[in-house]
């Protein structure tokens, strides 16, 4: 029996100064990951490191959860409001976060049966015309992930859409770091496990070797695209054996 998919996840974006990354790790790995993953609805986190410097941010943290009440539970907004003298260190010398919450629009390769060792996120917009992020889900949906998932390397993709209002509260943690959310409406959120087909021949086919993707190009707006290596997962116990039971039937 499949292990349900998660249906919303939220994203944290930073910047951490260089001479900071031991501390940061030592306190995101030791407290503040697990006191976020006991919160009902929460299944696994994911950490990320920036491919190279050309990046948006150094650092992406991504929660996944089994419906949008994991981000919106009393014990997940009373951790947010009550941080732990750790936590209120360390956030001071976290730079431009940027936190936003994402329900899921569509989802395509199934759920790896490892953690993916890389991932390529894409964060854009719809012109914002009538009819214009129903039109992007539905290429997405029918044409662009399928064709994306069928190239060796990639594992899942999923498109996920920003829910505004679990993504804009105001928390004790938001004012200490002056957290923003993220400016555009959509996350492509792809795992892979390498880069090494990356922009070949195959993936620009995926990609754009369609009239239909020839036709939405034009009309992505605010593309901001990023490339990561895994540094750090955690799961709950729960969600861990359901996805080893899966995987093993």
């Amino acid at each position: 029996m499949s292990a349900p998919e998660h249906k919303a996840l939220t994203t944290i974006r930073i910047n951490v100064p260089r001479d900071r990354r031991e501390e940061f790790r030592k306190w995101h790995n030791c407290e503040h990951s697990t006191d976020r993953m006991m919160g009902p609805g929460f299944q696994v986190l994911h950490r990320y490191n920036a491919v190279d410097d050309t990046e948006h941010h150094d650092i992406v943290v991504i929660f996944e959860g089994d419906s949008l009440d994991a981000f919106s539970s009393e014990y997940y907004m009373n951790s947010l409001n009550n941080p732990t003298p750790w936590t209120q260190e360390s956030m001071k010398f976290i730079k431009d976060a940027e936190r936003t919450v994402y329900l899921l629009q569509s989802s395509s390769g199934g759920e790896p049966s490892f953690d993916a060792p890389y991932a390529y996120t894409v964060r854009l917009n719809s012109t914002g015309e009538p009819g214009a992020d129903e039109e992007l889900i539905d290429w997405y949906q029918q044409e662009l992930l399928p064709r994306l998932c069928g190239v060796e390397g990639v594992l899942r993709g999923r498109l996920l859409k920003r829910v505004d209002d679990l993504s804009n509260i105001k928390t004790a943690e938001q004012k200490i770091q002056g957290t923003r959310m993220s400016e555009c409406a959509f996350l492509a959120y792809l795992e892979l496990d390498t880069f090494d087909n990356f922009y070949g021949d195959a993936w620009t086919e995926a990609a754009r070797g369609t009239p239909w993707s020839a036709a939405m190009r034009p009309k992505l707006m605010n593309i901001k695209r990023e490339h990561w290596w895994l540094d750090f997962t955690k799961w709950t116990p729960e969600r861990r054996v359901a996805a080893e039971n899966s995987h093993s039937g």
